[in-house]
């Protein structure tokens, strides 16, 4: 590791984990919640390695930031992309948040990745198997858990200054497989039945993921109580606010469609208007990540594969263009009014408040709540 790069201590006291005295992310809340925030933003890129005394295994990790916001502890977004992205599969959106005064830890799964999706070509078979993959499944929250308990614990190891996290404002999002991961963060139980290997238990629960130091996950095309990841009843267990975010083309691989994420969300338990959907007329699947989403396909036959796909009918960078400055409005009024009991981003988190930033192929918005 580079002899320039030092131990920086991160962390706070735990013992307050009620609402320490801590500045706002931006101050009051901008006019244009899906525009740059006021703060300059920094990256740092890090790589962890294996621990086989914790049986964890290596991570890539960029970490954004605001670089000139006032001094005090900052809450934190962890992310945790979708099957076959990378640590840059959300730049934009952590660049936004950053932007807005938060620090955004975008984990890169080892065996979800790049190089697994394009492996031979197989688009389809790759992206069915790293969804089976029990190893995978099951490892990828305790991938967020670590980078979580590092940061709090003060013992990464990074090439500049980090602003300390504030323990008691800690937030997760993530997209497709990665709303998976953070959903099991949020209390709910992962299915055995289509694991591989076959798994003790199958058919039948995983063991609870449940992470308490969590105020709130974004669950970026979120699953269906089905395969592969969950089955009946996986969602009831569900123990924090979450918020999903889907549209009316948002189809992937296997047979979730956009009607089984909207149904799904009347299975979430009713908690006081704590949970919410946000639902996108014309948004797809592949529209809540950003470009990095998808990796450079070394082969025609690849880009053919990807261009087929259910779920990116049409130009996919232009799809983007019209629904991510929604998307990043709904995460960034979500994340103050959870995080910072924010009212007036409470209050414009509705279909009037986000009808400002429809366009092109996002026609149409509603916000329904439990």
């Amino acid at each position: 590791m580079d002899a320039r790069r030092r131990r920086l201590s991160l962390a706070l006291p735990l013992a307050a984990l009620g609402r320490p005295a801590a500045a706002e992310p931006a101050g009051q809340l901008p006019a244009d919640p899906g525009g740059p925030g006021p703060w300059a933003r920094g990256r740092i890129d890090l790589d962890l390695p294996a621990d086989a005394s914790q049986g964890s295994r290596p991570l890539a990790l960029a970490l954004h930031q605001p670089l000139d916001a006032p001094p005090g502890p900052r809450p934190l977004l962890l992310v945790s992309h979708g099957a076959g992205g990378d640590r840059d599969s959300h730049r934009a959106q952590a660049e936004h948040l950053a932007s807005h005064g938060f620090v955004v830890a975008c984990v890169e799964h080892p065996a979800s990745g790049p190089a697994r999706l394009r492996r031979g070509g197989r688009l389809r078979a790759n992206l069915a198997a790293m969804t089976r993959d029990a190893e995978e499944v099951l490892g990828r929250p305790q991938d967020l858990r670590r980078v979580l308990d590092r940061l709090l614990a003060g013992t990464l190891e990074v090439s500049g200054p980090v602003p300390r996290i504030d323990p008691a404002r800690i937030a997760a999002l993530g997209h497709s497989f990665g709303a998976a991961t953070v959903l099991m963060l949020a209390g709910a139980r992962v299915a055995l039945d289509v694991l591989q290997p076959p798994q003790a238990g199958a058919p039948g629960f995983g063991p609870d993921r449940f992470e308490p130091r969590l105020r709130t996950v974004i669950a970026l095309s979120p699953q269906a109580e089905a395969p592969p990841f969950f089955r009946p009843g996986s969602f009831a267990s569900l123990r924090c606010p979450v918020l999903g975010l889907s549209g009316s083309r948002d189809a992937s691989q296997g047979e979730i469609g956009p009607e089984d994420r909207r149904a799904a969300f009347d299975r979430w338990p009713v908690d006081g208007s704590r949970h919410g959907l946000v639902w996108i007329e014309g948004a797809a699947h592949l529209d809540f990540a950003d470009d990095g989403a998808l990796p450079t396909a070394p082969r025609p036959r690849l880009r053919r594969e990807a261009a087929r796909a259910p779920s990116a009918p049409g130009p996919l960078a232009r799809a983007r263009e019209a629904v991510q400055p929604l998307v990043r409005a709904a995460c960034l009024l979500h994340l103050r009014d959870r995080l910072f009991d924010d009212a007036q981003a409470r209050a414009r988190l509705g279909a009037p408040g986000l009808t400002p930033w429809l366009g092109g192929m996002a026609r149409g918005v509603e916000v329904l709540r439990r």
